[in-house]
Formats: structure tokens, sequence, C-alpha cells
């Protein structure tokens, strides 16, 4: 990869000529859309009933859209607690220009390109693209550059001059201040990855700016409209647009070491989705015009990432959402890796989904068969993804009643990241049990910033794991997976809690197992030298039915489904049910219930256990369950 991309610099360096430009006329690279793309999509809706259905969506997309009015120059005033970002309208600006840039190539229909045209003319007209937040300036100039490209053919050099300056005058320039900035005395910060991690809670101040050198969303994102921008105005400013080219196919490097070395990703489903469709985006474009990927999708991990959304969905078809994730992430990018890597288990999922606001890329990237399943492709049921510190299990494949768990270890100081070592989600019958609440309002005050922890769905209290005297978790702690394994009766894994607690001397393990098809198993082991009152937390969206007189069961009721839960250890203990409802104006969490077990200070030294037994389909966890130490799961754990 590296001699690749030191040959595609290096042929930018020396192919630029230093005076003069092309006419603006010039014909402009075909970028992600081409001939034969649209000669296989007119093929596909006569012979693959799912193409046809959502070309038919794809039509429809476009008439709603010449029915509104044009984009206008709205700043909205909460996003990320931001006094203004343009964010959502560049991304409305994404898809007008490939939903109506797709159909008019498709059909040829003058309305379609008439109204392309209006949207390209009216945003390359606003003021700015707000450079200030990376993101709203990378979106529109990759919004923009797509439109130039797939309406080239009917706009006129006058709307080309007009949208080529605007791209430089609002997209490749301020980029440039950027990469500059970043890059200090002219030496690329960036020549080698850096380790996982970033400097700062974003968006702050510095990480809008400093994206560059991140590792984080924002590098690929940002790096991926830029160089989009670029290749788009290369025939009309080719010296500008290579300067640009040589700083972001640096950068971007840094993006897709996230990927390393497995596929995870340490900011969640949703954040893995955006990140990895413009990574796709990327590699689309570059290969289009510099050749075949330029090795960047040979990036270590990038290949087999599918993976890792197709193990964060549970039967449910609910993601494991950790951090900043929505529970239903975009999963379009998926087309382009099974296409790419020959993945067809991709292509399965991505069948699965729906393409939402980005149909046109998910026709442009999906191929006509339906992929190949999970159980055909021998794909395990159980998985950990260990530079992340994720695992989750399954009892089934394509059974929508199977069980699964997610479950979390991590860094809590990682981008998007809450509070939420050694966290759970869990899936049986059909239902989402226990839950992740998601991301809180990014309007909140100081939500990217000094108050993040202060909140409920991204402090310790607001997630499935253990607190301590009430205290949040270490922000700067990591939580790592000590143990995996998988078997058919048994599938677990182990984490080590320890630097996540203010416990001096204190062993804090937690393991979570799914005992074959039937029960899940949280086992938490807790030693130190200083007396703390600990919370066991659950949160379920599920009717709480207490339990016999001792409380120490209880039934959980959701969509007619059951599960029992039951604490094993430590005898006496109780289980507690409380609201999930902070103060506002952060989300109330309507019919949310929060299940604890409060244990108060014992003896120093004293070792706890804490275990409980969660078993879906009943209303009384049945049979025994022998406690056995987290020490000797490996040998003596059974179902």
């Amino acid at each position: 990869m590296l001699v690749r991309l030191t040959i595609v610099l290096v042929a930018l360096a020396i192919a630029v000529p230093v005076q003069g430009r092309e006419p603006i006329a010039a014909a402009v690279p075909h970028l992600l859309l081409t001939p034969e793309i649209t000669a296989r999509l007119r093929a596909a809706a006569t012979s693959d009933p799912e193409t046809a259905r959502r070309l038919a969506e794809l039509r429809h997309k476009a008439e709603d859209i010449l029915e509104r009015p044009l984009l206008a120059e709205v700043f909205e005033t909460t996003y990320h607690g931001k006094p203004a970002t343009l964010l959502q309208t560049s991304r409305q600006m994404f898809k007008r220009a490939t939903v109506l840039g797709l159909a008019w190539n498709l059909w040829g229909h003058e309305r379609y390109a008439t109204r392309g045209r209006q949207e390209l003319l009216a945003v390359a007209a606003f003021d700015n693209w707000n450079p200030a937040h990376f993101l709203d300036t990378a979106e529109m100039s990759a919004a923009v550059a797509l439109g130039l490209d797939w309406f080239t053919a009917y706009l006129s050099d006058a709307d080309k001059r007009r949208l080529v300056a605007a791209l430089v005058d609002k997209g490749i320039r301020p980029g440039l201040q950027l990469y500059q900035d970043a890059e200090g005395k002219g030496v690329p910060a960036w020549v080698e990855p850096r380790a996982r991690g970033f400097t700062a809670l974003s968006p702050t101040a510095a990480a809008d700016l400093g994206w560059p050198l991140e590792t984080f969303n924002w590098n690929i994102v940002c790096n991926a409209g830029l160089t989009i921008a670029a290749l788009a105005v290369r025939p009309f400013e080719p010296v500008l647009a290579d300067a640009l080219l040589r700083h972001s196919l640096a950068s971007i490097r840094r993006g897709f070491a996230e990927y390393a070395a497995d596929g995870g990703f340490s900011e969640g489903a949703d954040y893995w989705a955006y990140a990895t469709r413009y990574a796709a985006m990327f590699n689309h474009a570059v290969g289009d015009v510099l050749g075949p990927d330029a090795g960047y999708a040979d990036a270590p991990g990038f290949g087999n990432t599918g993976d890792f959304a197709l193990h964060l969905i549970g039967p449910s078809g609910l993601a494991f959402n950790f951090a900043d994730s929505e529970l239903r992430p975009n999963l379009v990018a998926l087309a382009w890796l099974s296409e790419r890597y020959g993945r067809p288990v991709d292509a399965w999922l991505n069948r699965q989904a729906s393409p939402g606001s980005r149909l046109a890329l998910d026709l442009i990237w999906r191929v006509s068969d339906e992929g190949r399943s999970p159980v055909a492709a021998q794909v395990p049921t159980a998985r950990l993804f260990a530079d992340v510190n994720v695992a989750t299990f399954r009892s089934a494949w394509l059974d929508p009643m199977a069980l699964f768990a997610g479950f979390k270890g991590g860094d809590n100081h990682g981008h998007h990241a809450h509070l939420d070592l050694g966290s759970f989600v869990l899936d049986g019958l059909g239902q989402r049990w226990a839950i992740d609440l998601g991301p809180g309002r990014y309007s909140l005050p100081g939500y990217f910033g000094k108050q993040r922890w202060d909140y409920y769905r991204t402090g310790t209290a607001g997630q499935n794991t253990l607190m301590f005297a009430g205290q949040n978790q270490n922000p700067d702690a990591q939580a790592p997976l000590t143990a995996f394994r998988h078997t058919p009766d048994v599938s677990f894994a182990i984490a080590d809690l320890g630097q996540a607690y203010d416990v001096p001397a204190a062993s804090v393990r937690r393991g979570l197992a799914l005992l074959g098809d039937r029960r899940f198993l949280v086992q938490d082991e807790i030693g130190g030298d200083k007396p703390q009152s600990v919370r066991w937390s659950m949160h379920t969206a599920a009717a709480v039915v207490p339990g016999n007189d001792d409380a120490a069961t209880l039934t959980l009721n959701q969509g007619g489904q059951n599960l029992a839960a039951r604490i094993v250890a430590p005898v006496g203990a109780r289980f507690a049910v409380h609201t999930a409802t902070p103060p506002p104006p952060q989300q109330a969490n309507p019919g949310v219930s929060n299940v604890v077990i409060d244990l108060d200070a014992v003896a120093a030294g004293t070792a706890r256990r804490i275990v409980v037994v969660l078993e879906p389909g009943v209303t009384e966890v049945s049979g025994s369950l022998a406690v056995v130490p987290l020490a000797q799961w490996p040998d003596r754990l059974r179902p």
C-alpha cells in the first residue's frame, strides 16, 4: 500500500502543469457513476425485481424533490451546541444531487436535470459552506462535485465555471488552509498513522479544525469529501486540485487505520456506517480517476469490516448501539464492500436493510444477486473484535427469535464514547430486553465538552454496567476483553474493569455468557481494600413484574413474550426498579425502567460476586445454576 501511495503522490507532483489551465469546457471525469453502471441498472430493471422496486423508489424520490422548494442557506442553531451549522442542508444537497443525477442519467427526463442544475447553483451562491464545522463543508463539497460530474452534459460552460469556483472557494481552499496549518513547517504530521485515539473530545473547536491529524470519522468524511471535490475540478483547476490531493491522500491514511486489524470500529455502529460510506465513496472515486483504489482498499481490516455490521445487528434487527449510535445504522456501504472484496454475506445484509436517503449509492453499488446468508457462508455465531474490545454472541443465524448478546469493553476516552465499560444488550424471542439508551441530544450544553459526563445517557448511571458509590467510571479508563470462548454449548467473554473505578487495589471483572439457546449469565467479581457500595444496573423498555416475596426474581413482559431474571448471588440481594427519567432538557426516556441491584459497602478485603441469570420464554428461571468463578469459566462453565 505504501508503495502505491508513493507512486500516486509522486505522479501528482510531476504531472501538474506549473502554468496555464485547460479550457473550462473540459470533460469531467466520471465519479462513481459511469455509462457501464447505468447500463447495468437498466438491464437489472427487467431481470431483478428488487432492483426494479428500488428504481421505482428512486423515481418517486426524484418527483418528490421537484415539488419542494430549493435548498436555502439555513443554518441550524442547536446542532453540536454550535451557534450555526449547515450539516443537514449539506446532507439534503447530497440526496438531491445524487437522486436527481442518477434519475436523469437513467431516464433522460430534462426536468430532473433542470432541477439538479437549479439546486447546484443555489448552494453555490451561499456565502460559505461553514468551514468552522468542517463536516458541513466536506459533505457539501462531495454533493456539488458529484452534481457537477453527473450533470456535466447538461450544464453550460458558465454553469460549470460557477460550480468550479464554488468548489474551489468554499471547499478546496478552506481545506488546504487546514492541511497547511496542521503540517506546520511543511512536513506532514500524518506521514505515519498514529495509534488509535484522539486528542480532544469532538466536535470542539480543536477537533473541528484538527481532523487532518485524527483517526475518527471526521478524518475519513472530510478527506473523502475534499478528494471527490478535487477530482471533479481537476480538469479545470489542475494545480489547485492536485495540491489538495497531495494532502488528502496522505491524511486519510490515519482514518483508515481505525479499521485495523480486524475491521472493528471504536465509535460504534452508527459512525462505522457514516465513515465507511465515505471510505467507500473515496475508494470508488480515487479508483475511477487515479487507478484501482491506489492501495487504500488494502488498509488492514477494511476488507472485512462488513463483519462488524453483521455481528453487531441482533436478530431483533436492532444494532448493539453503544456510544453515540442509533439502533438502525444505514448499511449502504455494504454494497460496495461486497463488490470490491467478493463478500456475498455483505450483499445479503445489505439486502435486509433500507438504503434510506442514500438510495442512489445503493443502486450504483449493489449487485443483482441476493448474496449469501451467514449460514451459507459458514459465519460463526459469536465474534470478538479484539482491537475495540467488543464481543457478540447469538444462538442462531436467520432465526428472528434467536438469543443475542452484545458486550462491551473498550476505551472510555474513545471518540463518541459513553462511560459504559462492561455494558451489554440482550435480544431474545424477537425482543430487545436489555437496551442501550443511545445518544443524548447533541444540542445539550457541553455535550461534547466538560459537561458530557453529567448527562444520564453518556454517564455511567445510564448504562447496563456497575456503578460504585454513585460515581461515574474513570473517563480515561480502558477495559480489555481478557477472555473469549465460543462453542456450540457456551459462548462468553470476560472484561477487566479494574481501571474503570476508583477502588484502590481492586479487581473488578465482568463475564457475560450465552448458555446454549436457553439463557444468559452476567457475573461480576469485585475485590479490593476499600469498602464501597455498588449498583448493578440494566435498562429495559419491557414491563417489569416483580417476582416472589424475596424480590430476588422478576419477569419482563414485551411483545407478548416473557423474560425471567434471578439473582443467584449474593444470597439476600434484591432487585429494585427505578425510572430512567433525568431532569430536562435531557430525553425523558418514556417507558424505560432501570432494574438495579444495590449492595452496601462491605468490609475491606471482602470479595463480592454478583451473578444474574436471564432466561427468555419463561416467567421463572428454570433449574439451578452452579456458580463457577470467572477464572474457571474456560474449563467448567456449562449450560
